[in-house]
């Protein structure tokens, strides 16, 4: 009996000792993954704030934001957006998190009640129905046109960007004095995504789970999704939540050996939409997503392991052949090649054309550990070169037809 009691005690204290250190990380991951999202901003953002207090109406919202909403809103880089940017904005320079903001931004109560009162007006304004998630505007579901509330006939509004956006601003103001309706906001609308995390949604198929090995897993929108979700984690301080969206997040960043098959292939290809070369598109949003969670991880029982660290070495590694330094410019992009969409436009626009659009810094911290074969120590070296340092040879990929030199 004495000997049960001692093993007893010894398991009980090691499962604290876990519990313990799981809390901590949680605690780091969210303290690094504030201050990673304050810098959400940018400058010109930061410099409307006076402005946007300024213009600001009763109700929460700014006059020269296009609310529109349900079926004739637009599908594609929803205009609403700009409402949470301007809520994150303020959220962020209330913080103190973010480097750029004046200090005496710092815990203003001008800031903190602007962002609020922004945040107030999409709760208010929720959509009630579970089906406007995927189904908005469908005559044989229950959100068809004309159903009130703030959605878009566009799945990925209601899976990806809203819980992105209020994600981020609910996890910048969570040490103010929240209401229960604000709390209540800042934990649905997140935990929307999260609970479809083994579902099928509507126009997109399924997220991770025990349909993560069929073809019709979209690698880039399961980590957005679960992206999401570690900054709902870290609001909630749940190390279980936690734990369950770094797992799926990292389980994407694999290697795809089917002929065709989207993600990321042994040779470095990243493709997407049925066998299409995507390393500066698709592949540039999964590697922003595993560059911001690993480097919020990094030195946590959270940090990814070796498998996902190999993969995702080879598609930076490979994705450095399909870079390139425009001799006028001195800027760095993707071959047009690589990118798909979005060829046509002025790089002041901002898409998959106008830069590389990922921080090599941050590329250098979140893999600061990786070694032997998965090292980027060189890697890193030569894209921060900005073109002095050049690779020598060529490289065949022969996942995606494609030759650079």
């Amino acid at each position: 009996m004495r000997c049960f009691s001692l093993l007893a005690t010894v398991l009980a204290l090691g499962l604290l000792s876990t519990c313990t250190l799981a809390q901590s990380d949680v605690d780091l991951i969210a303290q690094r993954r504030k201050a990673d999202l304050a810098q959400f901003p940018t400058p010109s953002q930061l410099g409307s704030i006076p402005t946007w207090l300024a213009s600001q109406k009763s109700d929460g919202t700014w006059s020269d934001v296009d609310y529109t909403a349900g079926c004739a809103a637009q599908r594609a880089n929803w205009p609403i957006q700009e409402h949470w940017n301007r809520v994150i904005t303020l959220a962020s320079a209330w913080s103190g998190l973010n480097p750029s903001a004046p200090t005496n931004y710092t815990g203003s109560s001008q800031l903190l009640t602007g962002a609020l009162g922004g945040m107030d007006y999409w709760f208010a304004n929720d959509f009630t129905s579970e089906d406007c998630i995927g189904q908005g505007g469908l005559s044989n579901a229950t959100c068809p046109c004309g159903t009130p509330g703030l959605w878009n006939s566009n799945w990925f509004d209601q899976v990806i960007l809203i819980p992105q956006l209020v994600s981020t601003a609910c996890l910048l103001v969570q040490s103010s004095n929240l209401t229960q309706a604000q709390t209540k906001g800042c934990h649905d609308i997140p935990y929307r995504a999260y609970a479809l995390r083994d579902s099928f949604i509507n126009g997109l198929g399924y997220l991770t789970g025990a349909n993560y090995l069929q073809d019709e897993t979209d690698h880039t929108q399961t980590i957005n999704v679960m992206q999401n979700s570690v900054s709902l984690a870290c609001y909630t301080t749940n190390a279980t939540m936690l734990s369950d969206a770094l797992d799926r997040a990292m389980a994407v960043v694999t290697f795809s050996d089917k002929p065709a098959q989207d993600g990321i292939h042994r040779d470095g290809s990243f493709l997407q939409h049925n066998g299409i070369l995507y390393n500066g598109n698709y592949g540039k949003d999964l590697l922003n997503a595993f560059i911001q969670l690993e480097g919020e991880a990094i030195g946590t029982s959270f940090a990814a392991n070796e498998s996902t660290r190999a993969a995702f070495a080879t598609d930076v590694a490979g994705g450095e052949w399909m870079i390139y330094v425009d001799s006028e410019t001195k800027q760095e992009h993707w071959d047009l090649n690589v990118i798909g969409r979005f060829v046509a436009f002025p790089t002041t626009d901002l898409q998959a054309n106008a830069d590389i659009n990922f921080n090599v810094s941050k590329l250098a911290t979140a893999t600061a550990d990786f070694t032997g074969p998965d090292d980027l120590t060189e890697t890193v070296r030569r894209l921060e070169s900005n073109g002095t340092e050049k690779l020598l040879g060529n490289k065949g990929f022969w996942a995606s037809d494609y030759m650079a030199s």
